[in-house]
């Protein structure tokens, strides 16, 4: 299963939305940071925008309407045509407002430079705008010719008029467009002067009027005048394409400032509606303080079910979390997956503070919903398989939620042993897997851990004067009273079995759930004696 989808992180992708074209595209394609110097950077970035926000909350909202207002452009296609210089304008503009806000040190931080008011004062020639046309200002011939060309259109909107008024005088036909559709009786001889007459239906025709001569010369001048209006137009673009074609190579540097300012504003707004917190890095291990499995907890929020934050810290490379079901092994797993992923991906994270390493690579070895006719069991080996052969050279976290559970005991106790004890040599690899699994052999550099689970004395206290017949109000009084707090585990502690208990409250026959409770108390003493 890939690390994203067990993690959930969907839920934060959903929630993270950058304003620029190019942010879009950046959230779509995430990728592990694995060099400290670029997160440390991504994390200052969004401090910085969390000090605006707070001291100069105008200026933020400016720059998040500015960062909205960007549009899309190509540097490595050629500026062309019309539409390629307004694009270029609208980016240019927003960018220069966007550098207008800034401070010094802030620009320095984004490497946003500002060398182009030639460029900008010429798209800008008529005042500031995010629209562009070309204006009379780049050739005074422009102007000339408009003006021309607003005449003649005024004289043949004159000469219409004057000769729809005449047709309507000699034939009692009111006009005012370029055809009209009239019954075929009401035709008559005078029509023949003013129209050209065609068949419409069998009892109507379509009259065109036969516009005079000196109208039909004024439309073909005014034919003349636009082509030159827009040969000279051509001329236009023409030269300021030259003139955004020197800055071209500048672009992606613009760019690339502009996309780390969105990734910052975008970041700072998802870590504020997460109340979420930056990430400290360290060498040697993993720890959390209050940290919070976001999608769960924000679910559990809205029921208003506390939730049990991690509190934890990993001293150890190998960490086995043993429990029974309900307990919060895996999310436990999932609130140390997404926040180490959140945390390369330059995100702040969901926890108080949340101390960790940085990885090569993040991978997850769960069974699939679809798995295409494979076994279960078949399929998690081939997922182990691939993964270990490329994580040799890696510094890899490796999360494993119930591997080879649907295996015999045995068989999976064997694998799962084995595997520790290959790990158990290998520095690179920081392994994480919950398990059902009991006889788990004590390595150098493992940690046996469990969730401390179902409170059964304080259940049974709650619940003596009380009857209870529905399964699910059973089922959810039973989570009220787990304990997900994160523990290590004494020699001892597998003869706990928190499915028994559960079995038992929800109905479970008595002399199976005695009889159950002796074989597991046997099969301790027996482990016990072997060693």
């Amino acid at each position: 299963m890939n690390i994203e989808k067990f993690c959930e992180f969907d839920y934060i992708s959903k929630n993270f939305l950058p304003h620029t074209p190019y942010g879009k595209v950046y959230k779509e394609n995430l990728k592990l940071i694995t060099d400290k110097k670029k997160l440390e950077k991504k994390y200052s970035a969004i401090d910085i925008f969390a000090d605006i926000r707070k001291n100069k909350r105008f200026d933020y909202d400016k720059i998040k309407y500015h960062l909205k207002n960007i549009p899309y452009i190509n540097p490595a296609k050629e500026v062309s045509d019309i539409t390629d210089l307004f694009f270029y304008k609208k980016f240019l503009n927003n960018y220069h407002s966007i550098y207008k806000i800034m401070n010094k040190k802030t620009k320095d931080f984004f490497n946003i430079i500002w060398k182009y008011d030639e460029a900008y004062n010429l798209l800008n020639i008529d005042g500031y705008s995010d629209t562009f046309y070309i204006s009379d200002k780049y050739d005074k011939r422009l102007a000339e010719l408009r003006k021309s060309l607003n005449d003649i259109s005024k004289k043949i909107e004159e000469k219409k008029k004057t000769f729809f008024e005449l047709i309507k005088k000699e034939t009692q036909l009111d006009i005012d467009s370029d055809f009209v559709i009239v019954e075929t009786q009401k035709l008559n001889d005078s029509f023949n002067n003013f129209f050209n007459v065609e068949m419409y239906d069998s009892s109507k025709v379509v009259l065109k009027p036969k516009y005079p001569m000196d109208y039909i010369s004024t439309i073909q001048e005014k034919e003349r005048l636009i082509a030159d209006e827009k040969n000279i137009e051509n001329e236009v673009v023409e030269k300021l394409v030259k003139e955004i074609e020197k800055i071209r190579s500048d672009i992606r540097l613009l760019i690339n400032s502009v996309l780390d300012i969105d990734i910052a504003v975008s970041s700072l707004e998802l870590a504020i509606k997460f109340n979420l917190k930056r990430p400290v890095f360290n060498t040697t291990r993993i720890s959390f303080k209050n940290g919070y499995f976001l999608p769960l907890k924000d679910e559990l929020d809205t029921i208003k079910i506390p939730y049990t934050p991690l509190n934890f810290t990993f001293d150890k490379r190998l960490n086995v979390i043993r429990g029974s079901n309900m307990g919060g092994k895996t999310v436990a797993l999932k609130t140390l997956a997404l926040s180490q992923l959140m945390a390369q991906y330059g995100f702040f994270v969901s926890a108080e503070r949340f101390e960790t390493l940085i990885f090569d690579d993040i991978s997850s070895v769960m069974v699939e919903s679809d798995i295409k006719g494979l076994s279960s069991f078949a399929y998690e080996i081939y997922k182990f398989v691939n993964i270990y052969n490329s994580i040799l050279d890696k510094k890899v976290l490796l999360i494993m939620d119930e591997f080879a559970r649907t295996t015999g005991v045995s068989e999976a106790t064997a694998i799962v042993n084995s595997i520790l004890s290959k790990f158990n040599n290998m520095k690179n690899i920081y392994f994480f897997m919950a398990t059902h699994l009991h006889s788990i052999e004590r390595l150098k550099s493992l940690d046996i851990l469990r969730m401390k689970g179902f409170d059964k004395n304080s259940y049974l206290k709650y619940f003596d004067s009380k009857t209870i017949t529905d399964i699910k109000e059973k089922i959810k009084l039973i989570n009220k009273f787990m304990d997900y707090e994160l523990i290590r585990a004494s020699n001892t502690d597998y003869i706990s079995s928190d499915a028994l208990d559960i079995s038992y409250i929800l109905g479970i026959d008595k002399e199976i759930y005695e009889s159950s409770k002796k074989y597991m108390e046997e099969r301790n003493e027996n482990q016990e004696t072997k060693k």
